[in-house]
């Protein structure tokens, strides 16, 4: 008697992980650990320890490099899938190799001169370029073009399906009309600077679940190089927007994206830690910096765990309402990256079993 067994892979990516982190520890060498305040609905790991403490909820599966948890006070986390001890590590790669060698738009930053915004607009993707170390400029147009500037360079890019844009340096991003299948990478920080959201896109704030439709047809990767920053600007809540929550344009951050770090982390632009060169409660009439909600309906992959609230200034930062895009389990946005072992050897789930 012979016995036949068929298997269907796929190889794993870094928009099918809800969290991903390499090190759970900042680049101040601190650890933060998962609450009661935190639900994931899709698959999280670390190659490094998780710390819990109280009950945090994990709908999907969660997986560690390591032989255990770090415990903390009222440890008693909730899961719908038992854990996963001392998994193969996962390697970050340094450079977003498929993205770069595919992406059918490559903006120049001119010797790292230039820097770059870009916009999702209704029409398509605008952007405009202009000196490196200078604030977007407010005192021209982006069809101000010349050799003395304040902008260099502009254009629109159109939507479409399988769409890669690589920008070489720095990159600020937003709009609430992103169409088409794309992935934007930066060789730089990568800044979004306001909501950042699919065309026809209506999130429900109320919703405890309110995750992307399956047939919904608009996806949107962002890659950077280096660090991934949500931006401390009057639309992202800068300097206690908080108070202004029921103002979208006051508080709050809305992305539909996966997000993904090669070399550093996600995290908030400004998180007022003494010594970093800015700290809003500095000025005797200020206190808190508390900025909203950050509203992620994606995905998280970072080399090195970062900030999303701190204790600076008496509450700096977001609360999070994180739901995983599960579209992206099925195919993510066009030219995201494959997540291989320390040893370069590609992960595969399988997705279809067959016995005869």
């Amino acid at each position: 008697m012979t016995r036949t067994v068929r298997y269907r892979v796929k190889m794993r990516n870094f928009a099918n992980y809800m969290y991903l982190t390499e090190n759970e520890l900042t680049h101040r060498n601190e650890t933060i650990y998962f609450t009661q305040v935190d639900t994931f609905w899709g698959r999280v790991h670390s190659n490094h320890y998780f710390s819990i403490l109280g009950r945090p909820m994990f709908f999907g599966p969660i997986s560690t490099s390591q032989e255990e948890f770090i415990e903390l006070p009222g440890y008693n986390p909730w899961f719908a899938i038992n854990p996963q001890f001392n998994v193969r590590e996962i390697q970050f790669p340094t450079h977003a190799h498929l993205l770069r060698s595919n992406a059918q738009y490559q903006l120049s930053n001119n010797e790292d001169t230039w820097q770059t915004r870009l916009y999702a607009s209704p029409e398509g993707w605008e952007y405009w370029q202009w000196s490196v170390g200078v604030p977007y400029p407010d005192n021209g147009t982006p069809d101000d073009l010349d050799d003395d500037g304040p902008f260099f360079a502009n254009g629109l890019i159109a939507y479409g399906d399988e769409i890669g844009i690589f920008v070489e340096g720095q990159l600020d991003i937003y709009g609430e009309h992103v169409a088409g299948t794309v992935t934007v990478g930066s060789t730089g920080n990568m800044k979004i600077i306001n909501d950042l959201t699919y065309e026809g896109f209506e999130i429900n704030y109320d919703a405890r679940f309110d995750t992307i439709p399956r047939n919904f047809p608009h996806k949107l990767g962002l890659i950077s190089e280096r660090n991934l920053l949500i931006g401390d600007t009057e639309a992202n809540g800068r300097g206690n927007g908080n108070q202004y929550r029921g103002n979208q344009d006051s508080a709050n951050v809305v992305i539909t994206a996966a997000l993904l770090a090669l070399n550093e982390t996600i995290t908030i632009e400004h998180p007022n830690f003494y010594g970093d060169g800015y700290r809003w409660c500095y000025h005797p009439t200020r206190t808190l910096d508390e900025r909203g909600i950050l509203h992620l309906r994606g995905s998280l992959a970072m080399k090195r765990r970062g900030y999303f609230h701190t204790d600076e200034c008496g509450g700096t930062g977001y609360d999070n309402n994180w739901i995983y895009d599960f579209r992206f389990d099925d195919r993510p946005p066009p030219y995201f990256m494959y997540t291989p072992d320390k040893k370069g050897h590609a992960i595969y789930d399988i997705v279809y079993r067959e016995e005869k």
